[in-house]
């Protein structure tokens, strides 16, 4: 076999097993996998975009002399395999999605970059002659990097910091803590000031629309509460009026009806208000069997569309 067979060979070889990377996905339940998967297409299309541009200077000797063209091919190419891989994911579980496409050409850019600051060859001589074609190289490549895996850094330092706040298990006030926030015919204003009853209070401002059940969800809570002998709601009701708010969980095994969770109702006069509730109750909330509050999921807390256009402030939900 000539070195010619032999490296088409392996950058093919490079190509199957980075199809197989690409198709294979980390299950999980928490945003912190997602943003993983996410950051994924990084390195495989970054893999990938360096064997097409293999195979293009394999296929095509005389672009060897002209980078610039070969390293734009192998982009291109990179591009339309990562929009071939999209389409390919509406027959799988996963889904399509054009951010997903971003990430790819991301990846491929940052690596052909990389690549061609450290790694090629035929660029040698344009590297020693041009000082600064080098370090612009790898700026680029780290800022494409740092794009790319910003959503990765942020999730990361958000579950860093809710294991160091613990028992508190979301900080209405926290940036990092309110990532945990999914909000359900609800407008959500974060960091807002409330000096309603005469003492500041921070948190998140929930101001409910009209909706059947509007509210917030904090997905993904802290799993194991077994040492724990209560939830506890802090928040400040912003009326001049009662405001009925429900306050509701559920744990892992939970099939998404309102007869598997634990759900309370609390009718709440106006001003700065705490709210507990014995996890004893947490555990017989579902009808037909007992919650597991050693892989708890997640909490919400929601009214009725008697609270169109009312506002509660979220301060915190701790654990005690």
């Amino acid at each position: 076999m000539t070195s010619r067979e032999k490296g088409w060979v392996a950058a093919l070889s490079v190509l199957a097993v980075l199809a197989l990377i690409e198709l294979f996905y980390i299950p999980g339940h928490n945003p912190w996998l997602e943003a993983l998967n996410n950051a994924g297409h990084l390195p495989v299309f970054g893999l990938l975009a360096i064997a097409i541009l293999h195979l293009v200077k394999l296929a095509r000797p005389s672009l060897r002399a002209r980078p610039a063209l070969a390293y734009g091919i192998a982009l291109a190419l990179s591009a339309a395999l990562g929009a071939l891989s999209e389409g390919v994911q509406h027959f799988t579980p996963r889904d399509a999605d054009i951010t997903d496409l971003l990430r790819d050409v991301v990846g491929a850019a940052s690596f052909l970059a990389l690549y061609a600051a450290i790694r090629d060859r035929d660029l040698r001589e344009a590297r020693a002659q041009r000082p600064r074609l080098k370090p612009a190289l790898l700026a680029v490549t780290g800022l494409l990097w740092l794009a790319g895996g910003w959503p990765l850094l942020v999730w990361t330092a958000a579950y860093v910091q809710r294991q160091l706040q613990l028992p508190v298990l979301c900080d209405f006030d926290s940036r990092l803590s309110t990532r945990f926030l999914e909000a359900n015919g609800t407008q959500l204003e974060f960091g807002a000031t409330s000096d309603i009853t005469g003492v500041e209070a921070r948190g998140t401002r929930m101001v409910f629309e009209a909706s059947e059940w509007p509210g917030v969800e904090i997905i993904d809570v802290y799993p194991d509460w077994t040492e724990h002998d209560s939830l506890v709601l802090d928040l400040t009701v912003e009326s001049d009026q009662p405001l009925v708010v429900a306050l509701s969980a559920f744990d892992r095994d939970h099939n998404q009806t309102m007869e598997d969770r634990f759900t309370r109702g609390f009718t709440l006069d106006p001003g700065r208000q705490r709210l507990a509730v014995s996890l004893g109750h947490v555990i017989v909330g579902p009808r037909s069997r007992t919650m597991d509050v050693e892989h708890m999921e997640g909490v919400r807390i929601f009214s009725d569309s008697s609270a169109k256009g009312r506002s509660v402030l979220l301060e915190r939900l701790y654990l005690k």
